[in-house]
């Protein structure tokens, strides 16, 4: 009995004495830890506040589902729709089940982010400083670089978000003014609107142009 409760108390003490030199160097260490732990906080809340505030304003729009359109083709009669759509409504010229997913990717697409860049003249706001308020023009003929204009604006500024279910898509703006924010959101979503609305008369008149030219080839007498 006793030579194992000496074994015992020598590997406890064993133990003990191999920690030491750890607690001690921690000990020694904690103003070291603290500074460190104070610098680096202070740090953070450093790069926080020079960070500027952001402000972000969403509008909320649905793509209009046109179940009976009445006509021959789905994609042959969309014209009478299309002049009586609610404001913040996008026209859907198919009852195509994918449909929704088609009109989502033309709303961030570059085609279109670009044509909304160059019609309000986004690029202002990235380069203030080369933007002359008073004459409305830009100073020294300066050129903005449209390709980092629309980087920018793709992952810095406009966010698309989709409740999948009430499938209604909040587009969202954010910029440190938020009355720029807003009216980013409001003129992106009535932007949409009159692009989905020129792509559907060119269509309509492309396909009615098609039919003509086909009834004037047939046989058919026209009166």
């Amino acid at each position: 009995m006793n030579t194992m409760s000496s074994v015992s108390d020598n590997t406890t003490a064993a133990a003990s004495i191999d920690l030491m030199p750890y607690i001690n160097a921690l000990v020694d260490a904690r103003w070291w830890l603290l500074a460190a732990t104070l610098a680096s906080a202070l740090t953070s809340a450093f790069w926080a506040y020079s960070k500027p505030y952001m402000y972000q304003s969403g509008a909320k729009v649905s793509v209009v589902d046109i179940s009976d359109p009445g006509g021959v083709s789905p994609d042959d009669r969309r014209a009478s729709e299309v002049l009586t759509l609610v404001e913040h409504g996008f026209v859907m010229g198919s009852t195509r089940d994918n449909y929704s997913d088609v009109m989502r990717a033309r709303l961030v697409s570059r085609q279109f982010t670009m044509r909304f860049l160059d019609q309000e003249n986004v690029y202002r706001l990235f380069y203030p400083a080369h933007w002359d308020v008073e004459k409305q023009q830009w100073i020294d003929g300066f050129a903005p670089d449209r390709g980092e204009s629309f980087t920018r604006f793709r992952d810095e500024v406009r966010s698309i978000a989709l409740d999948e279910e009430t499938d209604i898509l909040t587009v969202s703006m954010s910029w440190p003014d938020p009355e720029v924010a807003r009216d980013l959101a409001n003129k992106y979503v009535h932007a949409f609107n009159e692009f989905i609305r020129e792509r559907t008369r060119e269509d309509v008149n492309r396909k009615q142009a098609f039919l003509h030219e086909e009834l004037m080839r047939s046989d058919i007498l026209v009166i």
